[in-house]
């Protein structure tokens, strides 16, 4: 059985200075030309997140019900 996907949209902030490092760790001169060029392959990709993604999400109950989620019974 195939898995069934979602497809969302969502932003992303990048820090220009962590931006910069990742470039120049990759070989890359960290200007504005070759961050703009990193900016537009992001934008290009999809990503597939697993659970671990949303482990960083908020899981207690009353921030979940905060965001209209529902329960089981108990």
């Amino acid at each position: 059985m195939a898995k069934q996907m979602i497809s969302i949209k969502i932003d992303i902030e990048f820090d220009i200075e962590d931006m910069k490092k990742s470039l120049k760790e990759r070989g890359i001169l960290p200007n504005k030309a070759n961050t703009d060029r990193m900016v537009k392959m992001i934008r290009s990709g999809r990503f597939l997140m697993n659970k671990g993604f949303l482990a960083g999400q908020p899981m207690d109950k009353e921030t979940l019900l905060m965001y209209g989620f529902t329960f089981e019974n108990e």
